[in-house]
């Protein structure tokens, strides 16, 4: 199975939210145990370095750089040829302000996706934009 897992930031820093999503990619990396169970996964605002999930059955794409502008285009950019060329079975989508991206995405190519939400997206309204992937998302994980 091919998956992709799309996140703001995973290893740049510490707080709730990334020991979660470290936890899920943990939890991942423990039942991919055949070759072809890799998944790409897409960092927008992690660097290349040592964490905890280095040597696992991923494949990381890393987009920090100085001009937030850059890095945005840049992943976006690798993102989408990601999925025309290699055509993931899933797609995980780890955070609400990507959500929108990731559902144009996908839903154009008809691949599924999930969302991940952490709880903070009811305290306030959402955008039209987050409401309508959260309501095209095959999954949402709270």
């Amino acid at each position: 199975m091919k998956h992709a897992f799309v996140f703001i930031e995973v290893f740049g820093c510490e707080g709730g939210i990334q020991s979660y999503i470290q936890d899920v990619l943990g939890a991942y990396a423990q039942l991919a145990n055949r070759p072809n169970d890799c998944a790409d996964v897409f960092l927008l605002r992690d660097i290349a370095g040592k964490h905890p999930l280095k040597h696992s059955p991923f494949s990381y794409h890393y987009f920090k750089n100085e001009h937030l502008w850059k890095e945005r285009v840049s992943f976006t950019l690798a993102f989408a040829t990601y999925l025309v060329r290699q055509r993931p079975e899933h797609v995980f989508c780890g955070h609400i302000n990507l959500a929108g991206m990731v559902s144009q995405l996908c839903r154009l190519l008809n691949i599924p996706y999930t969302v991940l939400t952490y709880g903070k997206e009811v305290w306030c309204e959402l955008p039209i934009k987050d409401k309508r992937a959260l309501s095209h998302a095959h999954n949402i994980w709270t």
